[in-house]
């Protein structure tokens, strides 16, 4: 991993931990989590293991530290490390067959479907979440994916733009 791809990174990850921080719930208290959006980007733009490795545990270890889900440490640091494993296999099988932009939609939208899911069954396990499954899933998680998609496109587009502003191609 080269020096401007791991400022990069870090830099993404704090933009998407600030981001987590100062927006608020869109509809019915549930709010994107900008931290996965920024990780499916950072996966992305970094081809390489190491990086997704790097950025999905300390992605999961911002989740954890800012989490407001009591007792949703844990079950953050797993999903968010399992999910960026995951994707990049997803992404590696994509990157040659579709564009960019489609490969992300499609991280973005089905890779929240499955933190959220890992995140609840963790949950479910370690922190004795007490709540149904597919009742959680339907109202709870596919929200925050379609929401986390909506979201996704207009940073995606932005960080496209100044990335190509400043001669860095993604």
């Amino acid at each position: 991993m080269n020096t401007k791809k791991m400022l990069l990174t870090s830099l993404f990850l704090s933009i998407g931990l600030l981001i987590n921080q100062i927006m608020p719930p869109l509809f019915l208290g549930i709010k994107p989590d900008t931290t996965l959006i920024f990780l499916f980007i950072i996966l992305i733009i970094n081809k390489d293991y190491k990086s997704a490795f790097l950025a999905g545990i300390i992605s999961g270890i911002f989740a954890a530290l800012t989490t407001t889900f009591p007792l949703g440490q844990i079950p953050n640091i797993i999903d968010k490390f399992l999910t960026a494993n995951i994707m990049f296999l997803f992404i590696y099988i994509l990157k040659n067959k579709i564009n960019k932009f489609t490969c992300f939609l499609l991280t973005t939208t089905l890779g929240t479907l499955i933190s959220g899911s890992i995140f609840l069954i963790s949950g479910m396990f370690l922190a004795g979440f007490n709540i149904p499954f597919f009742i959680t899933f339907f109202s709870i998680i596919v929200p925050s994916s379609i929401a986390n998609t909506i979201l996704g496109i207009l940073l995606y587009r932005v960080l496209k733009l100044s990335l190509k502003k400043s001669n860095i191609i993604i």
